[in-house]
Formats: C-alpha cells, structure tokens, sequence
C-alpha cells in the first residue's frame, strides 16, 4: 500500500500475529485477514483507507 510505512506495515504484522490467538480466525481465508489487518493499521494511524 502506498501510504503504509514500515511502522503501519509492522502494526498490522502485529495485529495478524494477534488473530492467530483466536480460534475463530482460523478458518478466515489468510488474504482476507491480511487485508483487514493493513485497514486496521491504516485507520488506526489516520493514514484513511484503502
């Protein structure tokens, strides 16, 4: 993504590495739980949305 840095890139690595604590993520496909996470990152730096 464009406006994702490395620290937004980094932060949603982390929120990734959180889901996988849940057992209701694993049957979320990997792409669609990667992309919520980089939205999830950018939102929460108001770097916008996609």
């Amino acid at each position: 993504c464009v406006n994702a840095g490395m620290d937004t890139l980094t932060l949603a690595r982390f929120i990734c590495e959180l889901s996988l604590l849940e057992m209701e993520f694993v049957p979320v496909r990997a792409s669609l739980l990667a992309s919520a996470c980089l939205l999830i990152a950018l939102v929460t730096k108001d770097l916008g949305g996609w």
